[in-house]
Formats: structure tokens, C-alpha cells, sequence
């Protein structure tokens, strides 16, 4: 759904300090305003509309070949870095 707003922006860090401000709300990535949030600076809403599961990240890569060892351990290595992310936990 677009909402109209009388402003705009395309900076995350943007949206993010005009809502500290307290001029609006915004849908925003935790890893980004978690801190915020964990601090009392911004406060959760809608909360049982905000799916926690974000887009899949993918590894893509030709089908039909071998894949490199090098990048079999690159794949392996964002899959176990990502399966608990850290800015879910509060850690930096």
C-alpha cells in the first residue's frame, strides 16, 4: 500500500532521525533501529503485523556446475553467520 506523506526520504539514516524526532512513523529493519528501540528512544507498533521474517537471502550461481570450493565455504560460512543473527540479540 502507498501512503502519502508530506515527507520523503530515500536515506535510512534520514527516516530514522525524523523518527527519534517524533515526526512520524516508519517500517524499518531492527538491525538499524534496534538499538533505539532496546534504549526507549523509539517504541514498537503494530507489532503483530511486523513479520520478523524478512526477504530470504540466496546464494545464487550458475545451475548444472560444480561450485568452487571456495565458494561452497562462502555459502557455508553466510549460512551459519546469519542463522542467529546478532542484532536480534542486542549485541553490536
Amino acid at each position: 500500500m502507498r501512503i502519502r506523506s508530506p515527507i520523503e526520504a530515500n536515506s535510512t539514516e534520514a527516516l530514522r532521525r525524523l523518527a527519534l524526532a517524533g515526526v512520524g512513523i516508519l517500517r524499518m529493519s531492527e538491525i538499524l533501529v534496534g538499538p533505539d528501540i532496546r534504549a526507549g528512544r523509539l517504541t514498537e507498533l503494530l507489532t503483530g503485523y511486523n513479520h520478523r521474517d524478512g526477504a530470504p537471502i540466496c546464494a545464487v550461481y550458475p545451475p548444472g556446475r560444480i561450485l568452487s570450493p571456495r565458494v561452497r565455504v562462502f555459502v557455508d560460512f553466510l549460512a551459519e553467520q546469519l542463522a542467529n543473527p546478532p542484532w536480534l540479540h542486542g549485541a553490536p
